[in-house]
């Protein structure tokens, strides 16, 4: 599974506010995204592989 291209800077901040709130599926998603972290324009670049395992052990 990959992350997609662009996400919008408000879909991830309302994503991570679920995560954070216990939201399994966006932890998961989160985790995935954190993988190809997205920058302050919403894009893909080379994510953060211990914060993504992070968000997804606690989605499991």
């Amino acid at each position: 599974m990959s992350a997609p291209e662009r996400v919008a800077p408000s879909d991830l901040k309302a994503l991570r506010r679920a995560a954070e709130a216990g939201d399994a599926a966006a932890q998961f998603n989160l985790g995935v995204l954190s993988d190809s972290r997205i920058d302050d324009n919403g894009y893909a670049v080379p994510g953060d592989r211990a914060e993504a395992l992070r968000w997804l052990e606690q989605a499991a």
